[in-house]
């Protein structure tokens, strides 16, 4: 049995070297010029997700796209209600709509009559939200009173719409592969080369983490990064030393891979990517894997990325 696990883990650490070779060209920038023609949107490259909700709040309006071979399909726009507040929503109760880009992550029915015929669920707060202490809950996307009796011009936070068009745009979606992405000034759009070079980054982050090259792997934070739970960049290179220290034999692959324009009232460019990380490791003689789902928060600055929040 000592023997089969020793020929096994020899095998394995061959495995994880052929792999490392052979996927040195996804960290860059030119494989993805490539791969990428044809496979762009203004709001960013999608594999997996299947539609988007843009919210404009300043209007407000609400649109609905369909993603339909890597290209943006426009379904359709309505006028909508948001809240009274401008800019970030800060704290729960402030009468804000947030600005950012969250996942649905719920469908509701059988609701107090004052949300509609149903609800949408987004991910407000998402990670990069609560490492900037903001709070809150419940922004959904949902339809007017069903007694027809709505006197407010304004919501506590939500994006409201007519029932009549949610139900139609529920019985299109699939909820579960489906983005919110709510902005109130001008948006601005990505292109090939800032997705290129953000897929090109997301792999070398992927090739020192593979690799246990911890100063490699940190050099893709930002020095101003938090968790989460709003703990500075110091905390999390700590935590990240007692996994590193391993030097364990792993082959990490990441799919299906989005990546969104995150709208914010700077002239800085963010992102969101969402993937799940794929772990194919090595433990006593039989082979492990496990799958992760990731969210990495990152800006662009003169042409590096840079983490400032992840999950």
């Amino acid at each position: 049995m000592q023997k089969l696990c020793y020929i096994f883990s020899i095998l394995f650490i061959f495995v994880y070297i052929s792999y490392a070779n052979n996927t040195k060209k996804y960290a860059t920038k030119a494989y993805w010029l490539e791969a990428l023609q044809g496979k762009v949107t203004d709001y960013g490259y999608f594999q997996d997700i299947a539609f988007l909700f843009v919210a404009n709040k300043k209007t407000p309006k609400l649109t609905l796209f369909k993603i339909n071979h890597f290209a943006l399909e426009h379904i359709s726009t309505t006028t909508a209600l948001v809240a009274k507040g401008k800019g970030y929503k800060q704290k729960k109760g402030d009468l804000t709509t947030p600005i950012g880009t969250y996942r649905i992550n719920n469908r509701f029915t059988k609701l107090d009559q004052y949300y509609g015929a149903l609800a949408l669920s987004t991910t407000y707060p998402n990670a990069y939200d609560t490492s900037l202490q903001r709070t809150g809950s419940g922004i959904w996307i949902h339809g007017m009173p069903l007694n027809g009796n709505r006197s407010e011009q304004y919501t506590r936070g939500c994006v409201v719409i007519e029932n009549n068009i949610l139900s139609q745009y529920d019985a299109m979606i699939n909820w579960r592969k489906t983005l919110a992405i709510i902005y109130e000034h001008d948006i601005q759009p990505t292109n090939i080369n800032e997705l290129a070079l953000l897929l090109a980054s997301l792999h070398a982050w992927r090739d020192a983490l593979q690799a246990n090259n911890l100063s490699d792997f940190i050099q893709f934070y930002d020095k101003n990064f938090k968790t989460p739970k709003g703990k500075p960049l110091e905390y999390f290179i700590k935590s990240q030393k007692e996994i590193f220290a391993k030097k364990q034999a792993r082959v990490i692959t990441l799919s299906p891979i989005d990546i969104a324009i995150y709208p914010h009232n700077t002239q800085k460019k963010l992102f969101v990517l969402y993937f799940i990380q794929h772990v194919t490791k090595e433990h006593l003689g039989k082979k492990q894997h496990i799958a992760t789902p990731k969210e990495l928060y990152v800006s662009l600055d003169d042409g590096v990325m840079r983490i400032i929040s992840e999950r």
